[in-house]
């Protein structure tokens, strides 16, 4: 219901609105355009001693008002009451026992009341308010208990460590950089440092020991109560004339014996070392391969405290080389990679010369110049393409891409896997000697590189066993149907010497597939 309105105005720069506060309850200010429109509300409460109207379902459930949301070990909390009818009340403070409570009575529907915390309580814990109707009022066909529960939360700043950490704001690759820390007391602190691209794919946050230690718990006390059949006098229950009425497999790897070599993840790890009110230094090398940004962390403990720190660094290079490769390649092939270059070179200008190389190893040649020159501008990026030939080498062939502006010098490698156009793969042939010899011919041309060629002969057609336990062990993939078949021809042939069964090659014998198998057990016996 509307109380007042009138025009408003709105400066520049702001307008400064005094809010009504001398009649308690609950209130709103509405800004409302030319048309009607509702623009902006603003809720709030003013605390007091009065009778309130409010909106009521026949529960009679309490409107519970705290003054903030978090407090401090043994400080008060006031709260705003508003009740149905006049009558007393208990107030406790509860969590997985009742820590507190306080007894008020109230002769009006809305009051201001206070507890104190414990000074031993931390973490969270519940305001209950228990409210028990006068049994002269006149509020008949309401319950005659209404309550209400409000959460809130225990200041945590005694169990906090203050961390401080200096790093740079801006490195280079290949920098050897300085971390100094310190804490306001005695602790162990741990410091690390990761690349921000991979907290980005993880969805990694900061580690907040606090809020594990301290997680939010539920109100696990039980309330019983009989105060609901308690009946209002007889002469209020026949006074009345008006009636009433109702109210939260993944895609199948592909294995590469020539698997390309890969840099690796950018992170920095202290282990745990001490700290104190003195400031320390630890040292970093920063990657040459690495541009990009970092997250240094920092988490320090003592005896009953606990601090964080979090800050993030720039690692930028003179010169910023971004290679574009393919992850593989087969001999004879001849391909394009390009390289995008950054100058981030101060007072270089508009039209800089940078000078790009690029060298390979044995597996690959350069087709064309090996070396060429761009105008790059300062802040600006360009990029250029080379040609490159794949020689008849397998293995993880590198590309090392060199750039120079004067004396500032940028350089990065990387790695293409060169491997041939067909899988690994194994072929068993099987046949009869007749007239004292036979010819087995090899259809396709081999590479040295992990080829292995056997032969095995018999009177017993068994002597197939050792091609078929060959294919099974040198298997890519460790599945489980794949152990339970490496395991068969242990289980029926290792007794069976006369057979000439051979065991894996690799030492694994039957106890050992077993042991793998029941490590893989889930507790459903799956």
């Amino acid at each position: 219901m509307p109380l007042s309105e009138k025009p408003l105005s709105l400066a520049a720069s702001g307008t400064r609105l005094e809010v009504a506060s001398d009649t308690p309850g609950s209130f709103a200010y509405v800004v409302r355009g030319r048309d009607g429109l509702e623009l902006s509300r603003v809720l709030y409460s003013v605390a007091g001693k009065a009778n309130i109207t409010r909106s009521l379902d026949r529960n009679a459930e309490l409107q519970l008002t705290l003054n903030k949301r978090d407090y401090k070990p043994g400080e008060y909390i006031e709260m705003q009451i508003q009740a149905p009818y006049i009558g007393a009340g208990l107030i406790t403070i509860e969590r997985e026992r009742v820590y507190t409570h306080v007894w008020f009575k109230t002769s009006t529907t809305g009051t201001t009341q206070r507890i104190r915390l414990p000074a031993d309580l931390e973490g969270n814990a519940y305001v209950n308010v228990a409210f028990i109707r006068d049994p002269s009022s006149d509020e008949i066909y309401m319950s005659p208990l209404s309550y209400g529960v409000q959460p809130f939360s225990v200041n945590l700043d005694r169990r906090k460590t203050q961390v401080s950490v200096r790093t740079p704001d801006l490195m280079k690759p290949g920098e050897t950089v300085k971390f100094a820390y310190k804490t306001d007391r005695p602790a162990k602190i741990l410091v690390f440092a990761v690349d921000e691209g991979i907290l980005q794919v993880a969805r990694y946050k900061t580690a907040d020991p606090l809020a594990f230690f301290f997680q939010k718990r539920a109100l696990e006390v039980k309330t019983t109560q009989i105060l609901d059949l308690i009946l209002p006098e007889y002469r209020r229950l026949i006074s009345p004339a008006a009636p009433g009425g109702d109210a939260e497999g993944a895609i199948g790897r592909h294995l590469n014996p020539f698997k390309r070599k890969r840099d690796q993840p950018v992170a920095y790890w202290s282990g745990v070392v001490d700290s104190g009110p003195d400031y320390r230094e630890l040292t970093w090398t920063v990657p040459d391969y690495f541009n990009g940004a970092v997250r240094g962390m920092a988490v320090a403990v003592s005896d009953d405290t606990i601090g964080t720190f979090e800050k993030k660094m720039l690692v930028r290079g003179d010169i910023v080389l971004s290679p574009n490769v393919p992850t593989t390649v087969t001999p004879g092939d001849e391909f394009e990679v390009s390289v995008g270059v950054a100058n981030n070179v101060s007072g270089s200008g508009a039209n800089a010369a940078v000078k790009i190389g690029l060298k390979t190893s044995e597996h690959l040649e350069v087709l064309g110049d090996k070396q060429l020159e761009l105008k790059i501008g300062e802040l600006r990026e360009s990029s250029t393409v080379f040609r490159v030939r794949v020689k008849d080498a397998l293995g993880s062939a590198t590309l090392t891409f060199d750039a120079s502006l004067g004396a500032k010098t940028g350089r990065i490698a990387t790695d293409v896997s060169v491997r041939p156009a067909s899988p690994h793969m194994t072929r068993l042939q099987i046949g009869t000697v007749s007239d004292g010899k036979a010819d087995v011919t090899i259809t396709r041309e081999l590479y040295p590189n992990h080829r292995q060629l056997e032969a095995s002969i018999s009177y017993l057609p068994l002597s197939l066993t050792h091609g078929l336990t060959a294919y099974l062990d040198s298997f890519a993939y460790s599945c489980t149907e794949q152990l339970v078949s490496q395991g068969v021809p242990a289980l029926i042939l290792s007794e069976r010497p006369e057979f000439g069964y051979l065991k894996s090659r690799s030492g694994k014998s039957l106890l050992d597939l077993v042991a793998v198998l029941r490590s893989r057990q889930n507790a459903e016996g799956g």
